[in-house]
């Protein structure tokens, strides 16, 4: 089995909730993306959709690049998407871009929450029971190496009364 980037998992889950597509812009302005090599589908059919800028053609990750507008109009004669509100720099050739069914940061929560309950059916509890000194006001833990998600810290003072959960 191949490992998964989050990438990979977006476009799985965003093809899951309905039409997804990942492109190349062959122009396009601050109001629009162009991809005549890429967009065939009937006039309106990505209204609704979110465009998201995916790189910017200039490797400088400048604007577009990250940026995401709900498409507002889709002209197939032209292989248009219009979105608005505008994006702060306008789309040009080379530029890769998604157009998604829903907001791509809900596709990360939907991600993020399938792995966080999927690693709570495999992550395995440690205890380490270390002694840390109080020096100068400092504590100092340096946390062992197979710490993958730290749950809760207990102290108990010198006075050897309970343990009591560590605040924040």
């Amino acid at each position: 089995m191949s490992a998964k980037t989050r990438a990979d998992l977006i476009e799985v889950l965003a093809d899951r909730y309905g039409e997804y597509r990942q492109g190349t812009a062959t122009g396009g302005s601050t109001s629009t993306c162009v991809d005549t090599s890429g967009l065939y589908e009937a006039n309106d059919a990505w209204i609704g959709h979110y465009l998201y800028i995916l790189t910017d053609a200039g490797g400088a990750s400048a604007a577009p690049e990250g940026e995401e507008r709900p498409v507002t109009d889709f002209v197939q004669s032209t292989a248009t998407l219009t979105v608005s509100p505008v994006f702060t720099a306008a789309v040009a050739s080379g530029d890769t871009y998604e157009l998604l069914p829903v907001r791509r940061e809900v596709l990360a929560r939907a991600i993020n929450a399938g792995v966080r309950a999927a690693g709570d059916g495999w992550l395995v509890g440690t205890v380490d029971t270390t002694t840390v000194t109080l020096a100068d006001d400092d504590y100092d833990y340096t946390l062992p190496t197979d710490i993958v998600r730290l749950m809760r810290v207990l102290y108990r003072d010198a006075s050897d009364e309970s343990y009591k959960d560590l605040p924040g």
